[in-house]
């Protein structure tokens, strides 16, 4: 071990780039900046709700498990997290009621219902739009990162940006692709592809989430056709002459990885111009852009991955300790095709209404919903054969994560059964059950959250929290 020291908050710099690094031993002295363990928070959401009619294990019940709270049997839906089933908690028979107050008011709104009041607890209000439109106030993952040391509060991440309803005077546009929210009023944007996400964490990228002008820096290592790691090179030598032998092997592990990660991304999209869309529905107006990559839904399977492998190295090197991840924007259509489905290729949307021709539909159905927990498995797999460079233990061992939607069955639009797993030993996480909640409130689950997490518990239209959650 080297006898150099250095600052936890060590970056790399080139052209365009400041890279920030894992723990490495030469840090060890100035850990002592956390007060405990770093807790980490991802939440993923699942478009179109799921199928829960009839029995559980039914032909149109795929979610719906089985079994006590400690002696169950996961559901075809969650099959693929069977392997982690120890570390799983399945929760069954929430309900939406912000949600079901939403539709008293408008019942054409379910699915915009479902993604507003997914991390708030809370509905949206239509009738007062025009003058003062009131979301759902501040999200959880907004709330959890408000508390956090790091370089970004949070990540915001999306696989596509759906134009459906655009021009809808109730803001449908924005609800359909949006879950996460600073205020009432105010939305944080999505990084809806790899290359988006990568330069954000690594090549400047947009420098935070209220402006689209890009870095000009970046712009002019982009020109040179350096990758992150070559315009960082001559720093990261400099440093490796000051290290000891683990330390360099650490970071020239690190390197490797991002660099292999760049070329992933490189070669999922081609470069592309951008598309501007506009929120002139919100209250306070304004554009964002979007690389028209985020159109192409025929990359999602590669994006997805791509977009998991950076929340590794993002919570590698404590850039930040929360993630929000949309696989799909809510109403979804993508083709069954675009995920890898070999049979009829339908939308999931058209899918989710299985009872229309149950012979086409639920089949389709089935296939999305273990596509959605499949990219879970990838998630948790990724995160358990990680060490944790802030903790000891991997990176599973200090994550939750909060995985579902905000509606139930899709074909009804009910809001009564919430798919809703927690994953992860994070925030004194348990595991290895089962339970249900015979209709309690899906804000007093969130609020449960936000309790685990130091904060007030209180989200939404919560009246208290659950029991024996954690």
């Amino acid at each position: 071990m080297s006898g150099f020291k250095m600052n936890r908050r060590h970056f790399l710099k080139g052209v365009g780039v400041t890279m920030a690094l894992p723990m490495l031993e030469a840090m060890i002295p100035c850990r002592a900046f956390a007060a405990g363990p770093a807790q980490r928070f991802v939440s993923i959401y699942f478009a179109n709700g799921i199928m829960w009619n009839g029995a559980a294990g039914s032909t149109y019940n795929n979610w719906e498990c089985s079994g006590t709270e400690t002696n169950f049997t996961l559901s075809r839906a969650l099959m693929p997290l069977n392997a982690y089933k120890s570390s799983l908690t399945v929760v069954h028979n929430l309900r939406n009621l912000a949600a079901e107050e939403g539709m008293r008011v408008d019942s054409t709104t379910a699915h915009w219902l479902s993604t507003s009041s997914f991390l708030t607890g809370q509905r949206y209000e239509t009738e007062t739009h025009a003058t003062k439109l009131r979301y759902a106030g501040s999200s959880l993952d907004q709330l959890i990162g408000a508390n956090t040391p790091n370089k970004f509060k949070s990540l915001v991440i999306g696989n596509n940006y759906t134009t459906e309803h655009s021009g809808d005077s109730r803001g449908a546009a924005e609800l359909l692709n949006q879950i996460s929210w600073k205020s009432q009023t105010e939305q944080v944007p999505r990084l809806m592809t790899s290359k988006a996400v990568f330069d954000r964490l690594f090549a400047g990228g947009l420098p935070n989430t209220t402006t689209t002008q890009p870095d000009t820096a970046a712009q002019k290592r982009s020109q040179m056709k350096l990758s992150v790691v070559d315009a960082v090179r001559e720093d990261a030598k400099r440093l490796i002459t000051k290290l000891g032998t683990a330390d360099r092997q650490k970071l020239d592990q690190y390197l490797t990885s991002v660099n292999e990660l760049e070329k992933r991304i490189q070669s999922e999209s081609t470069p592309t111009t951008t598309t501007t869309v506009a929120c002139s529905t919100l209250p306070t107006g304004g554009s964002f852009q979007t690389d028209t990559n985020a159109f192409n839904t025929k990359m999602i399977p590669e994006r997805s991955r791509n977009m998991m492998d950076m929340m590794i190295i993002a919570f590698q090197c404590d850039l930040t300790r929360v993630v929000t991840f949309m696989l799909e924007n809510e109403h979804s259509e993508l083709a069954s095709s675009s995920v890898n489905y070999t049979g009829l290729d339908l939308s999931h949307h058209t899918s989710s209404h299985y009872l229309d021709d149950p012979a086409k539909h639920v089949p389709v159905k089935e296939y999305f919903g273990q596509w959605q927990t499949n990219q879970v498995a990838y998630l948790i797999n990724k995160l358990q054969s990680t060490a944790d460079s802030v903790n000891t233990g991997s990176l599973y061992d200090n994550t939750l994560i909060m995985a579902g939607s905000g509606m139930g069955d899709s074909h009804a639009h009910s809001f009564s059964n919430l798919p809703m797993i927690l994953a992860g030993r994070g925030a004194g996480h348990i595991g290895g059950r089962l339970l249900r909640y015979n209709g309690q409130s899906y804000s007093n689950f969130l609020a449960t959250l936000a309790q685990k997490f130091g904060l007030p518990a209180q989200m939404g239209l919560s009246t208290g929290t659950l029991a024996n959650l954690f």
